[in-house]
């Protein structure tokens, strides 16, 4: 069986959360996990699961992160709706377009100076 273990060591159920989102993968269906807890407090814990995607192959030898966590933390796991902060693009303006892209307006090419040195060709028409 592929078991995925995590170790946390002083860690609060705040900064566990997003932890548990990124290792969930397919249990969550990006959605947001939330810490709903109520603690405070830093804990050290280990906690085992089946990924989602071995889930089938491992039979009754596997354990769903929700399992998991009910049985190895004493914590549940729900999945529910909560608010989520959102951007609302409420109008967009199309300015007319200059004739060279941005790139070209903020990196111009420098000419090349003339260097301090005359060329041979020139230092020939000086000295006669």
């Amino acid at each position: 069986m592929t078991a995925l273990a995590v170790a946390c060591h002083n860690m609060s159920m705040g900064q566990f959360a997003p932890i548990l989102q990124g290792f969930g993968g397919g249990y969550f269906d990006n959605k947001l996990v939330v810490d709903a807890t109520g603690l405070s407090d830093k804990y050290d814990f280990e906690i085992q699961w089946t990924p989602s995607g071995v889930l089938a192959r491992a039979g009754s030898d596997g354990v769903t992160i929700f399992d998991a966590m009910q049985k190895q933390l004493g914590l549940r796991l729900d999945l529910k709706t909560a608010p989520r902060p959102a951007l609302i693009v409420d109008q967009v303006t199309v300015f007319p377009r200059r004739t060279r892209p941005a790139s070209q307006r903020l990196f111009r090419r420098s000419r090349p100076r003339s260097s301090r040195w005359p060329s041979s060709s020139q230092a020939d028409r000086t000295s006669r």
